[in-house]
């Protein structure tokens, strides 16, 4: 007999955290693929509810095998905000689905028979559309007569290749901000050896480190985009926002308002080029951003019981005027926890920062 469920890839034998996790995002994305497959076949079918005697049509699975998209599932790939790299991926389902039609005598479960086959098939280029691929009467039974209820069954068999999209993090636990570079020219971690950081316009902050970000050179700023992940409560420390230059002596002119901040850094006839504005929480510094309905997950960074992947928000600030930086020595920092020795969230969170 063959098997309910068969699959065109070998299993590979994997263990671990992120084995599991990716395990449980797996069946879930197949779940949900099935779960639309079907309700959208419902829908077009029409299917009558229960009509005592008469119990409802329904549509199930018979079979179904799984079908690769592309070479590994890969469709494709998107940058999202501008800093996450996004894995477009799909997958194919052949299923053999059955529609269960009932009636009240064999003239009715045949009429009904009828009208499901021409719903189904007058919807062919809808369902196209929705990545349904192939869809075709496969079959159909003599209508039965069912004693115990006195009504009569009929059951349609249709083969169905369907296509479902979905987007993943491929493994990846996080995003490269920073690289340490050590370089032992002589002595294998001797003090004397030389250390620095790369990092370019990305910057990420979390209860291990946030350190400032600092944008320096000739640029035009006009947003900042941002992915966030908040394990529970918010971290609590202020961000404070100073464009400044590298050779400024006095202190920064303070503004009430990040409003009024923005409207003097980016006035094009004179602008502010030593200027300050502190939000007082993380929180009210991420609320002036626009929220952005897709969802990014990566990683595992509170190390949940479930072993689910962090979900993160993308979210995005922008405004009209550019923020320019026209020399080497211009500066635009962001500081968490502005005068603290080591700056970092004190609750379990992830934010990262890109210029765009």
């Amino acid at each position: 007999m063959a098997p309910l469920f068969s699959f065109d890839e070998p299993a590979e034998s994997r263990s671990g955290p992120g084995a599991t996790a990716e395990l449980a995002a797996a069946t879930a994305r197949l779940t949900e693929a099935l779960n639309t497959l079907l309700s959208r076949l419902r829908e077009v079918a029409e299917l009558p509810g229960e009509s005592d005697p008469v119990p409802a049509a329904d549509a199930t699975i018979l079979g179904v095998e799984q079908k690769l998209v592309g070479l590994g599932h890969y469709r494709g790939q998107e940058l999202r905000h501008g800093i996450a790299p996004v894995a477009l991926k799909g997958g194919r389902l052949l299923a053999t689905v059955q529609f269960q039609l009932w009636g009240a005598s064999p003239g009715e479960v045949g009429e009904l028979s009828t009208a499901v086959h021409g719903r189904l098939l007058g919807a062919r280029t809808l369902l196209q559309q929705e990545g349904f691929l192939r869809l075709k009467a496969a079959g159909a039974s003599l209508a039965e007569h069912v004693g115990s209820l006195d009504v009569w069954r009929k059951a349609l068999t249709y083969e169905v290749l369907y296509e479902y999209h979905y987007e993943d993090a491929d493994g990846a636990e996080g995003l490269i901000a920073r690289i340490p570079v050590h370089a032992d020219l002589e002595t294998l971690n001797s003090p004397d050896r030389e250390t620095s950081v790369v990092t370019d316009a990305l910057a990420r902050w979390d209860d291990v480190a946030a350190p400032a970000w600092e944008l320096r050179g000739v640029m035009d700023l006009r947003r900042v985009n941002a992915l966030v992940f908040l394990a529970g409560l918010p971290p609590t420390g202020a961000v404070e926002w100073l464009r400044t230059t590298a050779t400024a002596g006095a202190p920064p002119q303070e503004f009430a308002t990040f409003d009024e901040f923005l409207a003097a850094v980016t006035d094009p006839d004179n602008p502010a080029l030593n200027a300050r504005f502190t939000f007082p929480s993380l929180v009210e510094f991420l609320n002036r951003f626009d929220a952005d309905p897709n969802l990014i997950s990566m990683g595992n960074w509170n190390v949940d019981e479930d072993e689910a992947l962090d979900t993160y928000l993308a979210r995005s600030l922008q405004w009209e005027r550019p923020l320019r930086l026209r020399r080497g020595i211009d500066r635009l920092r962001i500081t968490y926890a502005p005068g603290s020795a080591e700056p970092r969230f004190d609750h379990v969170g992830i934010v990262y920062l890109r210029a765009g």
